[in-house]
């Protein structure tokens, strides 16, 4: 659900930071931040539909038979986020400290794409793992360029190798879910 939103925010920070559109005022913000939500707001609403017929519920979840497994998943997944952090905080302060800051967010990018690696692995979502070797060779890629160019080239693969893994998603989950409600046929 939250690859809807995180390819949102890609796709402002290239346009804000990789173009001179903030420069121009609200006349050219208000309508190239409604472009970015719209596509952003129409994945979110499908993830959440997929979410609802799927009737996902942690908690419920958690109270099953196999509630052993599901804590096990969860506890995996802190882990990788713990990890995840530990690693921006590493990032930012070698950043800092040796005064590559304009490496920031494509770091920032990298750990984040690195991320689903393992996470595709735990929760046997093989999508996963592509959008994260793809977020990771964009955001190794564009470590090699400068300036704003460094910023579009971020902004935008990162935006849209998060949109097409939830598109991918949600209309192969969607599909598969029906099917296992009895909803549609084969």
């Amino acid at each position: 659900m939250m690859l809807s939103p995180a390819g949102g925010f890609w796709l402002l920070f290239a346009i804000f930071r990789g173009t001179s559109a903030a420069s121009e005022g609200p006349v050219a913000i208000v309508p190239i931040v409604a472009l970015a939500c719209v596509p952003t707001i129409v994945l979110f609403a499908k993830s959440l539909t997929l979410r609802r017929l799927a009737d996902f519920n942690a908690t419920i979840l958690l109270a099953s038979k196999g509630r052993a497994h599901a804590r096990r998943e969860l506890r995996q997944f802190a882990i990788v986020n713990l990890a995840q952090w530990g690693l921006i905080v590493v990032a930012l302060v070698w950043a800092n400290k040796t005064d590559h800051a304009a490496a920031i967010w494509p770091l920032l990018g990298l750990i984040a794409g690195l991320h689903f690696i393992p996470i595709a692995r735990l929760w046997t979502v093989p999508a996963y793992a592509l959008l994260g070797a793809s977020m990771a060779m964009i955001s190794a890629g564009s470590l090699m360029l400068h300036g704003p160019s460094r910023d579009l080239v971020l902004g935008i693969g990162n935006c849209m190798a998060m949109w097409m893994t939830v598109s991918y998603l949600v209309q192969t989950v969607t599909i598969r879910t029906r099917m296992v409600l009895g909803l549609t046929h084969p």
